[in-house]
């Protein structure tokens, strides 16, 4: 059984890392595989074109892919509140709130609904979002180019704070904006199944949700423990 990450493996990942390592899947007799992707809808687009049976979905994008999405099923939920953030720099733009997203220059990825959800964001806070502009940039270059000021902000989850701070310590001070502080009330990702896998495999899918939330359970009672075991 293949499960696809919602982007390349980060620290956020570590639970399923944990679940593996730990032989969760196989005492479930499941034997999964946790291949990347380059985003959410990366991710999305795997289960739909059978590429992989599951994957790490986050609902709001699924939502807005339409029909592109039509064969994922959600069947747990792991994130219960958005952690999708808005990075800018002081000195920079030093965006602290949402009315600063209008005319704003974002970096993002072709491979994300990000922009779709800034979108819709920014039309529930009222604001313009035909002012916002999106700049393609890979996952892995959005950090270095916003602290060497080629782009304005960039979109982040919330865990990945950590790893930031160093990046811009020497040049300027890290500002976040939470969605989720400003309305944006619902589930994120969630372990996602295509619809006929889930059909012909129930009990599958439901072992394969066990192990998995071991796993989560175990990386959030010992973070120091699950970061060993994604780095092995």
């Amino acid at each position: 059984m293949k499960f696809v990450l919602d982007f390349i493996p980060l620290g956020r990942h570590a639970p399923w890392y944990v679940a593996l390592s730990k032989g969760y899947f196989k005492e479930e007799k499941r034997n999964v595989t946790i291949p990347p992707s380059k985003g959410t809808a990366d991710a999305i687009r795997s289960v739909d074109a059978g590429l992989a049976e599951s994957g790490f979905i986050d609902i709001p994008t699924l939502v807005a892919s339409g029909s592109a999405g039509s064969a994922s099923r959600i069947v747990a939920s792991v994130h219960h509140c958005v952690p999708y953030r808005l990075l800018s720099l002081d000195p920079g733009v030093n965006v602290t709130s949402q009315r600063g997203m209008v005319g704003l220059e974002v970096g993002s990825s072709g491979a994300s609904f990000m922009p779709k959800i800034f979108s819709a964001f920014t039309k529930m806070n009222k604001l313009d979002p035909n002012t916002l502009k999106i700049v393609n940039i890979g996952g892995a270059a959005r950090v270095p180019m916003l602290v060497s000021n080629k782009v304005q902000a960039i979109d982040q989850f919330l865990m990945g704070e950590p790893s930031i701070r160093p990046a811009t310590a020497c040049v300027a001070t890290p500002r976040c904006v939470l969605l989720a502080d400003y309305g944006l009330d619902i589930y994120s990702n969630s372990i996602g199944v295509r619809e006929d896998f889930l059909k012909r495999n129930r009990a599958a899918v439901r072992a394969f949700v066990r192990a998995a939330l071991r796993g989560w359970k175990d990386a959030l009672a010992n973070p120091e423990e699950a970061a060993r075991i994604q780095t092995q």
